[in-house]
């Protein structure tokens, strides 16, 4: 038996010195588990990141293809049960992320997300995420 899951809220912090030169930042929660016969596994992390993406070709576009890197703080723990005794374990490190991806813009309001995104720090993963972005008085 195993299970992934992840998903966070993401705040657009506008441009600076150009449309194509963004920023964002992200909270990110990722969990995992495994068990079989007796033994479960779980490893979680939380992610707080600040990111710099530039957009290619142009950010005013309908599709925005974007490119994005960034740092921040990584909380992971991981615990362990099995028939030789329980435990866990927890820690903080620093996190890099390296984004590719497209924005697409659904509306005046909303615009949907696809990525591919590799983290560095904690438990080192990657992963393909997706979601959409409200813009507020839009």
């Amino acid at each position: 038996d195993e299970t992934t899951f992840a998903f966070g809220p993401r705040v657009d912090l506008g441009t600076i010195f150009s449309p194509n030169i963004g920023f964002f930042a992200d909270l990110l929660y990722w969990g995992k588990s495994y068990g079989d016969e007796g033994f479960d596994f779980k490893f979680s992390s939380i992610y707080i990141t600040a990111l710099a993406k530039y957009y290619f070709g142009g950010a005013e576009s309908q599709l925005k293809p974007y490119g994005a890197a960034g740092i921040g703080l990584v909380f992971f723990n991981s615990k362990w049960d099995n028939p030789f005794g329980d435990d866990s374990a927890s820690d903080t490190d620093l996190g890099l992320h390296f984004i590719g991806g497209f924005e697409y813009d659904l509306s005046d309001v909303l615009t949907g997300f696809a990525e591919f995104r590799y983290i560095i720090g904690g438990w080192d993963l990657w992963g393909i995420f997706a979601g959409i972005l409200y813009t507020l008085g839009g």
